[in-house]
């Protein structure tokens, strides 16, 4: 069943989908992180001082609240895209994009993060990524049929 299910998953729409949130998560971090630790930059501060800066911002709530929202609202938009390019199927797809989500996130994850954090991500990526599916679906972008076969 899954593997009748895997040969219906449009791979290349999945991969680009996940680079361009990879892209924007990226980008948001970066762009938060120096809007939130603007405060701590000093002039004349060496490099220890801006890393010692950096890890102080990225562990306040106010920066995870925010990091949460940005990261949610791209997984969002990756199951949309996913399912959007992939022109059918949307759910499986954006349900493969969720999954790879979280295969990217077991790999890559950043042991510094709180539980909550982490927790938090485990649990909502699949689901967020599947809303996107669903406003593709809603949108006519993508053929809900079954699966050929199936």
């Amino acid at each position: 069943m899954l593997m009748q299910l895997l040969r219906h998953v449009h791979y290349k729409s999945v991969g680009m989908a996940m680079m361009v949130t990879l892209l924007l998560d990226g980008l948001s971090g970066i762009l938060l992180t120096l809007f939130m630790g603007r405060k701590a930059l000093t002039p004349g501060a060496d490099h220890a001082d801006l890393q010692q800066a950096f890890e102080a911002v990225v562990q306040e709530p106010s920066y995870l609240g925010a990091s949460l929202l940005l990261g949610s609202a791209t997984t969002v938009l990756g199951g949309y895209l996913a399912a959007r390019m992939a022109g059918r199927l949307p759910y499986l797809n954006a349900a493969a994009y969720g999954a790879l989500g979280l295969i990217l996130m077991l790999l890559m994850g950043s042991s510094d993060s709180p539980w909550w954090f982490t927790l938090f991500g485990l649990l909502s990526t699949v689901p967020l990524a599947l809303v996107g599916g669903h406003a593709a679906r809603q949108q006519g972008g993508a053929d809900a049929g079954s699966a050929p076969g199936a």
